[in-house]
C-alpha cells in the first residue's frame, strides 16, 4: 500500500498537529480491536468456569488461556520488528489480522482445552503481537509536547474496546451462543484492524530509526533493569486483576450479568483514566506519576477489592482502579517509543 503525502514536512521534528490526529484514531482503533477485544477475557473465563463445554480442564488451563494472548504478543516482539523493517507494517499488520482472526473464529469450534490454547490462546496473541508492535512507536513520531495525550487517547481504546466487547459478548452467548461470540469478535477485530491498517503511517523516512529487534547492550544498565523488574511486577497484577474480576464477583454470590457489568465498568474507568493520565504525564514527571498511580492502585485493592462483598462496592473499585490501572502502558512504553523511534 503506498505511503500518503507528508505534506512537505522537511525533518524529523514531531509536528504535533496534522495527520497524527489521524494516525492517534488509527491507534486507538487497533487497541479497540486488539487488546479491547483481550480485555473482555474475564466474560469468557467465567463462562468456562461455571460450564463444562471442555471435560477435563481445570480452572489454570483456562488462566492460561488468557495469558497467553499478552504472553505471544509481547514473545512475538522481537521477529515482528524485523518483519516490519524488511517487508514493511503494510504487510507485517495484515499478517496479525488474518492470525487474530483465525484465532477468534476457530476457537468458537473448539472442542478441547488444547484447541483453545492453541486458538484463543496463542493464535490470538500472535495476531495482537503483529497488529499492535508495528504500530507502537508511531504516535511518538507525530507528538512531542503533546505525546502522553496521544498516547492517552490512543490507548483508552483498549477501554472503550474492553467494555464493548465484554457487553456484547455477553449478550451474544446469552442469546446465540459461545460459538458466534467467538465468530463475531473475529470478524468485528478483523473489520476494526484492517480500517486502522489502512489510515496509520509513519515518519520513519524522516526519523529513520534503527528498529532494532533486540539491545541486549540494554541488559547492562542498572535503570533498565528496574524498569524491567517494575513492569514485569506491574504487568502482573494488571493481568490478574482484569481477568480475575469477574470470578470474583461470581465467587462472592453475583449474578453472570453482575459480573460482565463490572468486567464492563473496570473497562470505562480506564477509557476515562488513560487520557487523563495522559494529560498529567505531560505537565509533569512521567516517573512521579507512575509511582504514585501504581501506589493508588495497590491502596485500592486493599481498600475496596478485598472487603468487597456488594455489587456496589466491586464496581467503585472497578471504575476507581480501572482509571489507574495498566499505568505501565501510559508510561514506560511511551518513554520506550520515545527512544526507539528517535534511535537513542
Amino acid at each position: 500500500m503506498p505511503e500518503p503525502p507528508e505534506h512537505g514536512e522537511p525533518n524529523a521534528s514531531p509536528p504535533d498537529s496534522g495527520y497524527g490526529w489521524i494516525c492517534v484514531a488509527a491507534c486507538f482503533l487497533i487497541n479497540f480491536s486488539t487488546w479491547g477485544a483481550v480485555a473482555s477475557y474475564g466474560v469468557y473465563l467465567s463462562y468456562y468456569l461455571t460450564t463444562n463445554r471442555f471435560e477435563g480442564a481445570s480452572p489454570l488451563d483456562f488462566a492460561f488461556v488468557g495469558g497467553f494472548n499478552f504472553a505471544f504478543a509481547m514473545l512475538a516482539a522481537p521477529l515482528v520488528t524485523v518483519l516490519t523493517r524488511r517487508l514493511g507494517k503494510y504487510v507485517t499488520m495484515p499478517i496479525g489480522i488474518a492470525l487474530q482472526t483465525t484465532g477468534y473464529i476457530t476457537a468458537g469450534f473448539a472442542t478441547r482445552i488444547w484447541h483453545l490454547y492453541l486458538t484463543q490462546g496463542i493464535l490470538v496473541g500472535l495476531g495482537i503481537g503483529f497488529i499492535y508492535i508495528p504500530s507502537l512507536p508511531i504516535l511518538s513520531q507525530w507528538f512531542d509536547a503533546r505525546r502522553s495525550l496521544a498516547n492517552g487517547i490512543s490507548s483508552s481504546g483498549s477501554g472503550f474496546g474492553g467494555a464493548l466487547f465484554a457487553w456484547v459478548t455477553s449478550a451474544i452467548i446469552d442469546a446465540l451462543g459461545l460459538r458466534w461470540a467467538l465468530c463475531i469478535t473475529g470478524i468485528m477485530t478483523f473489520a476494526l484492524a484492517s480500517i486502522a491498517t489502512a489510515m496509520v503511517r509513519d515518519r520513519n523516512r524522516y526519523i529513520k530509526p534503527p528498529q532494532l529487534a533486540l539491545d541486549l547492550t540494554l541488559l547492562a544498565r542498572y535503570d533498565v533493569l528496574l524498569l524491567l523488574a517494575w513492569s514485569f511486577v506491574s504487568m502482573l497484577g494488571y493481568i490478574a486483576l482484569l481477568f480475575s474480576l469477574s470470578d470474583f464477583a461470581l465467587a462472592i454470590g453475583l449474578s453472570s450479568q453482575r459480573a460482565t457489568d463490572v468486567i464492563g465498568l473496570l473497562n470505562i474507568g480506564t477509557a476515562i483514566g488513560r487520557p487523563l493520565i495522559g494529560i498529567l504525564s505531560d505537565k509533569s514527571s512521567r516517573l512521579d506519576v507512575a509511582g504514585a498511580l501504581t501506589l493508588a492502585c495497590s491502596v485500592l485493592c486493599f481498600a475496596f477489592w478485598i472487603p468487597a462483598l456488594s455489587f456496589a462496592l466491586l464496581v467503585v473499585f472497578a471504575l476507581l482502579a480501572g482509571a489507574v490501572l495498566g499505568v505501565f502502558w501510559m508510561v514506560s512504553l511511551e518513554h520506550n517509543c520515545n527512544t526507539t523511534s528517535y534511535g537513542h
